[in-house]
Formats: structure tokens, C-alpha cells, sequence
């Protein structure tokens, strides 16, 4: 390595350097010191410079000097210099005072404080303390009142000087343990620098010859084990020196070579002289790279054969060439074929003279349909105007046309943009021959890049909606960013260069130190997020802002990302909600009865002042204490029970509860607590009332006994109703069988007797007509006679059936019902359709009486009064009770018709129905028929 290569790297070094310095002081943000900046790798740079890159603010040619041991100027002169500056920094700070008084206000002698840190930054102790008097100085002769007058006298001008040599004092010391600390460094730099120095000379002429030549030498041992390597591999393959010895050489080969690599150092070892040989080398990113080989053996002091060295160089080149020359063509072909970008030639008219195929992806026509058509013809008439004034120009000059943005129209209708670059062709003699060009499929691009614009407008209308801002710090770049809701919030101009100090000064004067001094934390790893004012416009708001800052392993900053809350509406709200509450509690208080909220664990965190006073505690008490030992112990379980119980379900609650006040008696109290909830739902705990009920329990205590004497009659009364009401039931069936005994007596007169006296008068009747025969007359008389006695027969018969029904006197009420269906159908022409089921035994013989003549008087309704001939009847036996149904689809009635009578008939089965405990429904609408449905309790179930 040469002199003038490592001077050119000691400045690349030094161009980091700068470059990180330069950048970082740019925002108040970044506390960079010594170690801050990004040092160029160790390979590159010599361990001397490395220490000269570390001594911070001295000019380039200084370091130079330090770093070869040699001194600028005399010590005196060069710390005389600083105490100039500092009177200097002085009398810039009195200038600005005067210059920009209202603007420095309320405190307008902190510009001073500048001065005694650029003092004591750059010149130490003595320069700091100099800056600090002449301040004091200039403040009194220049600002104070009166001025130019200078006595210790006056306390505000003595507590002014205190409070100046105080800070100076602190200032001046920092400044000077940082001025030591730059002179230790600079001195360790040029000790370190002697030394490098001797050894940058042993090693200066091997450098020469193995570092700057293309051929990569190295040394194995006997083992085929890298225990060289020159440095020069990595522009090669990509490795490092170290990353390679002490491993196996053929670990970097292709498996190809490993025999032959082997048998060749063999050989080597063994003392054969071989030509050079080529190796296919494995580079670090995986490519195979051919090398020429050429190895001589390594042989000790002894004698002894202890390694193999050689140089390897890279045949890339060569083997590139070799194969270009051979398939020049056939891969130019190839490449103009399956390049994605569309390959064309155009003459000097315009015309499209070749097309490459991609022509058919591109744009659906073939190559043979391009050629003889210019460009125009495929773009849209709007296009070809805008492409022309764009063209134009670069043609008529015979430029080269750079990445021209245009749309081309498919075959199939759809558009397509694309990036045209062409060369001008030109013949030997310079006559302009036209453009070789290519066109490159541009529309996922553009369309990705629209995708990305409407994504960035959807940001900016999604913070513009939620009110909040965003910013990006890049350290390295020097960069501070601000969204367009972040400029708006703080009523910036957009696109205004943003600083700390220009953040600073839009945060509420009595707000800046606060966020200066969380930024400053923030910086040390603290987390920030905080919450303060700005005023935009002369209006306050409130902000909320959080960061996440990003670090290096050293911790230095690197940058961070930001965001900005308007968050004025909520502390509005919360405003608004300390008024509600203050208006709560007075309203509280105001209130006769006791009121108190708790949180979300069931503690009481508030209590008006009728509470307080009701149970005689105070308000730390009621916060504090225990409120369970107020209550009853009889009470107290299920009270508290019940209050833990809702607490857990977060549902209301109420009860009641004797509770000792505090007076020591006895109370009744009821409850009441309703769940508080935030926005979200959340249960944050009770708001609840207490009410004495006192007088409330003694009243409803009369009131039971009260109702206890009430009850009692009650009782007595319901068991004479009851009684009456089983008498009457008992009579009813005594009635409906009493009715039976006559119908059956009545039936037996009929039938034995009447039937009798009417057949033996119709006898007698028949003998007297058949003796007179000779009067006509006569005899017509006794067969009109003998006639009317066979048909009083014949109904004293019927009748006598229909007083007392054979099948009634079977417990199956079916055969019953079956007999009377019959009988409707022979005599009333009425077809009733059963619905019976399985018999149904019925022992009490009223019941079955009561139950046929309710179906035979429903069946003679439907007869009078629904002009049908059908109807149907259904018994059924459910659960202790007989229901029958009879129903027809006739004219029907309104049963709510005011002065409807349902007939003495039906009037007479209700009551008696009733009277059995049971009951009758009729259902009917005009012109949709009726129902008759009658239930009452079985044999069992009868009184």
C-alpha cells in the first residue's frame, strides 16, 4: 500500500467524520459527542487515523499536525485567542440584547447565557470567567438603571452578579474538563501515530506488490489449511482475509475440484513442478469464479517442505471473453428476443423498421404488423399531440431520448403506458439514419404509484380526521419531517423547514421548559409522552404528543418517529366535567337524603354531607373506614349478600336494612345503587341513595297485622262459599236426577200404561168400525179414530224413548251419543259426524244424563237456527275433565250482539255446567259457523 492510498483513505475517514458533525448539531435534539460519529471500518483506515477522527472541533489541518506530532502556533498565543473570543461572544450577545429586546422578553439577559457557554466551550475555565464578568459589565453599564452606573449598593445589581458568576462558574468548569479532555486525546493521538508510523514502513513495499496486484496470493500447509491470504480476494469473491485462513482451501471450491485440488498439492509436497492449472472458486454470494493456479512448494531452513504457496488470478474476464466471441450474436439475438422491454428501430421518417416479439405481449400485434407504422398510430388523439411538442424538439436535434412517458392503445382497446429510450443511428459519413429504442411497461408502476399518492391522501385525511399529526426524525440525513395535519395543528405553513427551536417557539411559553426538559429525557431513553399547550394563531390548544426513538448500539440517536394529538376538545371535556362535579356535589348536599358513589372494587370514594351527618363520620372516615359495622347483625348478611352479588354482576342494587345512627338508634334505611359506566362500558362502580324508612316499615308493620285480621275473615268467609258451592254442585246432580227418576217414571206411564189404554182403544175402535157396516159414515169416523190412535201410539212410543234412552243406562257415554246421532239423522234428517275415540266410562249417571242433553239441545240448536244439515260432535277425556264440542258450519251469530239470549235451553246446561265447576264457551262469527265447547270434571273429580 502506497503513501498517497492511505492518505486518500485517512480523508475518506475524515469525510464520514464531517459529515456526521455537520449533520448532527442541526437539531437541538441530538447530543452528540465524542464517539458520535460514524467511523469508517477498521480495514480501511489505520489505526492512528482512527484516533485522529475522534478529536472533536479542530480544524482538518490542525489534526494533521497532531497527528504527526507537530505544533500550529505557541500554546500562549493559541489560549490568548480565546479570551478574545470570548469578549467577542460578549459584545454579539450585548448586540442582540439591545437589537432584539421585546422579542428576548421576560427574560432578556438569558442571551447572555450563550456567551458564556460558547466561552467556555471553546476556551475552558478562564475564558468562561471572563465571559461571565463582561457580561455582568455589560448588563450594568448598558441595560441596568440608570445606566452606566456600576455599585454593589443596589440588592437587584449584586443578586444579578451572584446569579451570573454562579452560572458562569458551572459553565467554565464543564468548558474546561472539556478543553483537558481534548488535549489528552491529542496526545494519545500522536503517540499513536509514532508508532504506526514504523510499522506502515515494514510493511509499505509488500503492501505494493500484494495489495494492488490482481492476482490473489496465498500459503496452505501440508494439510491443504489456509494460513494466508492477500486481502486483494474480497474485490474479488466477496471474502474477507480473516474469514478464510485456518480453514480447508477446497472448502471454497466447487465440488469438482476438491480431487483435483488434493491430488495437485500432493504432487506439489511430493516436489513435481506443474503448470498452471484452473480451479473454480465458490465467492461469498454464490457465484462460481474460475481462477489460473500456478504453486511452488514452501521448504524451511531444514530442507523440510512445510506448505504450499501460489497465486490464483481470476480468469473471469478472459472466460467472458472467450464465450462473447463465440455466442456474440446468438445472445445479442436472444436478448433483444426475450428482453421484457420492447426493442424497436425506427428510420429517419418515423417508420418502424423492426419490432422485437415483445411487441405481442405489449400491445397484442405481431412484429410484421408494427413494421411500416410510426408510433403515432398506436397512441390515443389526445396523446399524440402532447408526445409530439415533447418529441419534437429532441428530434429535430438528434438527441438521445430519455425515459419519455407516453400511452400506447392495445389491439384489444385497453390502454398501456410505457418509458421510451432510444440512440440516434448515425452512417459513417453522419447522415442520420433514425432511432434504436426500447419501450418499457410502465403500467404497474404508474399504477402503484397512484395506489401510493391515494394511500398518502387517505393518511392525510385519516389524521385531518382524528386530529392528529406525525413527524419523522432521520439523524443521519438531518432531516426533520412533518405531516400536513402536524403543520395544520400548529398553524405552520407547509413545507416550512422545520427546527427544535421552531417546534419550540409554537409551545406555550409557560410549557417550554416542561417539554425541553422531557425532550431531554427522551433522549437518555426515557419514554415521552406528555401533554401541553401551543398557541397557533393567538388561540391555545392542547397537544398530546408521543415518540419512539431509535438508537445504536452505542446509543446514539439514529432518528425517531413522532405523532401529535389535538386533544383540546378533551381537556375541555374534562374541564367541563370538574364544573359537573363541583355542581354534583353542591346538588348533593342539597339533597335530604343520603347519596354516595363507589368504585369499581365497591369502596365508597364519595358521600354527600346528609350521609356524614346521618351516620356522625367524617369524610376521610367515609373513604378510610369500614361502613358494614353500621349495620344491624341480623341484617347485615344478606344485605351485604346482595350488595356483592350485584356488584360482581354489575347490575343494581337494592335493599333494605336496620343501620344504628348516629345518635345510637335503631333505623330502618332502604338502597338504591344504579352501575356507572364510562363510554366504552366499562363498570367504574355505584351511584347509589339512602333513604330512612323508619316510619315507612312502622306503617306496613300495622298494615300486615292488619291484613292478618283481613285474611283470617277471608278464610272463614271462602270456606262458607266453598261449602254452599259443594252443596249446590251436590244439589244440581240431585236435580239432574231427580229429572231422570221423572223422565223414567213418565217413560214407564207411557209405556205400560198409556201405550196400553191406547192400544186397546184402538182394538175396540177396530171391532166397532167392522160391525157397522152398512153406515158409512160410522165406519169412516171409527178408522179416522183407529187412525189417531196409532199415531198417539206411535208418539207416546217415541216419546217414551226419548225420556229415557236405553244406552244411558250403559257407563259408556259413546253408545249414547252414537244412539243419538241416529236418531237426528232418522227423524231431523241431521248427520252428525262422531269424533268419540276410545270409550269413555262415565259411573255417575247425572253426569252422563247432564252431558247427553247438553249434546241433544246443541244438536236441536243447530237444527232452528244454522240451516245446515251436518254437524259435528267430539268427546274427549282429558286430565279429570269430560269436554264435549259440537260444532257446524251454518249462518253462525255475534255472541256480543247486545240483546243475544241464548235460549232457556242453553241457558239452563250453562248454569248447571257451572254449578258442576265447569264452564261453556261459544265461539261464533256471523256466516262462519259456532262452536259449543262444555267441560266439566269427571265422576272422580265431583263433588
Amino acid at each position: 500500500m502506497s503513501i498517497d492510498t492511505d492518505r486518500e483513505r485517512t480523508d475518506g475517514g475524515r469525510q464520514g467524520r464531517r459529515t456526521v458533525e455537520r449533520l448532527t448539531p442541526a437539531a437541538k435534539s441530538v447530543r452528540a459527542g465524542p464517539g458520535s460519529a460514524q467511523n469508517p471500518s477498521p480495514e480501511s483506515v489505520d489505526p492512528g487515523q482512527r484516533i485522529r477522527s475522534r478529536i472533536p472541533g479542530e480544524p482538518e489541518a490542525k489534526l494533521e499536525d497532531a497527528a504527526r506530532g507537530k505544533a500550529a502556533f505557541p500554546v500562549w498565543l493559541g489560549r490568548l485567542r480565546y479570551y478574545g473570543l470570548a469578549l467577542l461572544f460578549v459584545g454579539g450577545a450585548a448586540v442582540l440584547r439591545g437589537a432584539l429586546s421585546e422579542a428576548l422578553s421576560p427574560a432578556p439577559t438569558l442571551i447572555f447565557y450563550l456567551a458564556w457557554v460558547g466561552a467556555a466551550a471553546f476556551g475552558g475555565l478562564g475564558p468562561g470567567l471572563l465571559a461571565t464578568a463582561a457580561s455582568w459589565l455589560c448588563v450594568e453599564l448598558l441595560f441596568g438603571s440608570p445606566a452606566g452606573h456600576i455599585g454593589f449598593d443596589d440588592p437587584l445589581s449584586a443578586a444579578r452578579l451572584a446569579i451570573f458568576l454562579a452560572g458562569g462558574l458551572v459553565v467554565s468548569v464543564v468548558g474546561e474538563k472539556m478543553r483537558r479532555s481534548r488535549i489528552r486525546e491529542r496526545r494519545q493521538g500522536r503517540e499513536l501515530a509514532d508508532l504506526n508510523a514504523a510499522l506502515r514502513a515494514s510493511e509499505q513495499k509488500y503492501r505494493l506488490l500484494v495489495e494492488n496486484s490482481e492476482d490473489v496470493t496465498w500459503t496452505v500447509d501440508l494439510q491443504g489449511k489456509l494460513t494466508f491470504i492477500s486481502s486483494n480476494l474480497e474485490k474479488v469473491a466477496g471474502y474477507r482475509a480473516d474469514e478464510l485462513i485456518g480453514r480447508m482451501l477446497w472448502d471454497f471450491l466447487t465440488p469438482e475440484c476438491h480431487d483435483l485440488v488434493q491430488d495437485k498439492l500432493r504432487r506439489r509436497v511430493r516436489g513435481e513442478d506443474l503448470p498452471p492449472y484452473e480451479l473454480v472458486f465458490v465467492g461469498k454470494d454464490g457465484s462460481h469464479i474460475p481462477f489460473e493456479v500456478l504453486a511452488t512448494p514452501i521448504i524451511d531452513d531444514g530442507g523440510n517442505v512445510v506448505g504450499v504457496q501460489g497465486v490464483s488470478r481470476d480468469v473471469t474476464a478472459r472466460k467472458r471473453a472467450e464465450e462473447a466471441l463465440v455466442e456474440s450474436r446468438k445472445k445479442y439475438r436472444g436478448l433483444v428476443e426475450k428482453i421484457n422491454d420492447w426493442v424497436w428501430e425506427i428510420d429517419a421518417h418515423g417508420v418502424y423498421t423492426y419490432s422485437s416479439p415483445r411487441a405481442r405481449e405489449l400491445l397484442g400485434y405481431a412484429p410484421e404488423e408494427i413494421v411500416g407504422k410510426t408510433p403515432f398510430d398506436f397512441m390515443p388523439p389526445a396523446e399524440v399531440q402532447r408526445v409530439w411538442n415533447a418529441f419534437q424538439p429532441i428530434w429535430l436535434a438528434r438527441k438521445p431520448l430519455e425515459q419519455l412517458e407516453n400511452t400506447l392503445v392495445r389491439r384489444d382497446g385497453r390502454l398501456v403506458t410505457v418509458e421510451t429510450s432510444g440512440m440516434p443511428v448515425f452512417a459513417e459519413d453522419g447522415t442520420f439514419l433514425g432511432y434504436t429504442g426500447v419501450d418499457r411497461d410502465v403500467t404497474a408502476r404508474k399504477w402503484a404509484e397512484e395506489q401510493l399518492r391515494r394511500s398518502e391522501q387517505d393518511l392525510n385525511r385519516a389524521q385531518a380526521v382524528a386530529q392528529t399529526g406525525s413527524w419523522r426524525l432521520d439523524v443521519r440525513r438531518n432531516e426533520l419531517l412533518w405531516s400536513k395535519e402536524t403543520y395544520r395543528l400548529f398553524g405552520i405553513p407547509e413545507g416550512t423547514p422545520m427546527t427544535y427551536e421552531t417546534f419550540l417557539d409554537a409551545v406555550h411559553p409557560a410549557d417550554r421548559e416542561y417539554v425541553d426538559r422531557q425532550w431531554t429525557a427522551a433522549l437518555h431513553g426515557e419514554p415521552y409522552d406528555i401533554e401541553h399547550r401551543i398557541l397557533v394563531a393567538g388561540q391555545l390548544k392542547w397537544v398530546r404528543e408521543r415518540a419512539e426513538l431509535e438508537f445504536d448500539e452505542a446509543g446514539t440517536l439514529l432518528g425517531g418517529f413522532g405523532t401529535v394529538q389535538d386533544i383540546t376538545e378533551r381537556k375541555q371535556a374534562e374541564e367541563a366535567l370538574r364544573e359537573s362535579e363541583a355542581r354534583f356535589r353542591t346538588m348533593a348536599d342539597g339533597s335530604p337524603n343520603s347519596i354516595w358513589v363507589t368504585d369499581a372494587k365497591g369502596e365508597r370514594i364519595f358521600a354527600n354531607k346528609q350521609y356524614l351527618e346521618y351516620f356522625g363520620i367524617s369524610e376521610q372516615e367515609m373513604k378510610g373506614g369500614e361502613w358494614k359495622p353500621f349495620l344491624h347483625p341480623d341484617d347485615a348478611p344478606p344485605y351485604v349478600h346482595s350488595f356483592m352479588l350485584s356488584l360482581k354482576e354489575h347490575r343494581p342494587f337494592s335493599a333494605e336494612a336496620r343501620v344504628r345512627r348516629a345518635d345510637g338508634q335503631w333505623r330502618w334505611i332502604e338502597s338504591h345503587a344504579e352501575p356507572r359506566l364510562s363510554t366504552e362500558g366499562e363498570f367504574l362502580g355505584f351511584v347509589a341513595i339512602t333513604q330512612d324508612i323508619t316510619q315507612r316499615k312502622q306503617a306496613e308493620q300495622e298494615l300486615r297485622e292488619l291484613n292478618a285480621t283481613l285474611e283470617s275473615r277471608v278464610v272463614r268467609r271462602t270456606e262458607e262459599l266453598e261449602h254452599r258451592a259443594a252443596q249446590l254442585q251436590k244439589l244440581t246432580l240431585e236435580l239432574t236426577e231427580a229429572e231422570e227418576r221423572e223422565r223414567k217414571r213418565l217413560a214407564e206411564i207411557l209405556h205400560d200404561d198409556l201405550q196400553q189404554v191406547l192400544a186397546a182403544a184402538r182394538l175396540h175402535v177396530g171391532l166397532l168400525g167392522s160391525r157397522v157396516r152398512n153406515d158409512a159414515a160410522s165406519r169412516e169416523i171409527a178408522e179416522q179414530a183407529k187412525d189417531l190412535l196409532g199415531d198417539a201410539i206411535a208418539k207416546s212410543r217415541s216419546l217414551s224413548h226419548e225420556l229415557s234412552v236405553p244406552a244411558l243406562s250403559r257407563s259408556n257415554l259413546c253408545e249414547a251419543f252414537e244412539w243419538l246421532a241416529e236418531q237426528m239423522r232418522q227423524k231431523h234428517r241431521l248427520t252428525v259426524h262422531l269424533e268419540l275415540g276410545e270409550p269413555i266410562e262415565v259411573a255417575s249417571e247425572p253426569l252422563r244424563v247432564l252431558l247427553y242433553k247438553a249434546a241433544q239441545e246443541l244438536l236441536f240448536n243447530v237444527i232452528k237456527h244454522a240451516g245446515v244439515h251436518e254437524a259435528k260432535l267430539r268427546l274427549r277425556h282429558r286430565r279429570g275433565y269430560l269436554r264435549l264440542l259440537v260444532s257446524d258450519a251454518g249462518r253462525g251469530f255475534d255472541p256480543t250482539e247486545p240483546g243475544y239470549n241464548l235460549g232457556s235451553g242453553l241457558l239452563s246446561i250453562r248454569e248447571r255446567v257451572e254449578y258442576l265447576g265447569g264452564r261453556m264457551k261459544i265461539r261464533s262469527a256471523v256466516g262462519k259457523g259456532s262452536l259449543f265447547v262444555i267441560t266439566v270434571p269427571d265422576a272422580e273429580g265431583s263433588p
